[in-house]
């Protein structure tokens, strides 16, 4: 089954939100898209404020999070990456 990218976006939100980082997110943007394989997947960017100033436990913890609620509503592979925001 495939969520729709509102519904998801709002499960990521609320996975950040039981994160430390939550006041650092500025955005989480999903990008549905294929592997290399041609297998259906969800690149997701988490747009962060002063990535450099975040301990990566922390940003581990939050991707963990993030990948396991996508998972749980959508079969594509959520892929989650994080930057700074522009």
């Amino acid at each position: 089954m495939q969520a729709d990218l509102q519904t998801l976006k709002r499960i990521a939100f609320a996975a950040a939100d039981r994160s430390a980082l939550r006041s650092r997110i500025e955005d989480i943007v999903f990008d549905p898209g294929k592997d290399e394989w041609g297998s259906d997947i969800l690149r997701v960017r988490v747009r962060m404020k002063r990535l450099d100033e975040i301990d990566d436990g922390e940003l581990v913890d939050l991707k963990r999070a993030i990948r396991d609620d996508v998972s749980d509503l959508d079969e594509r592979f959520p892929a989650v990456r994080f930057s700074d925001a522009d």
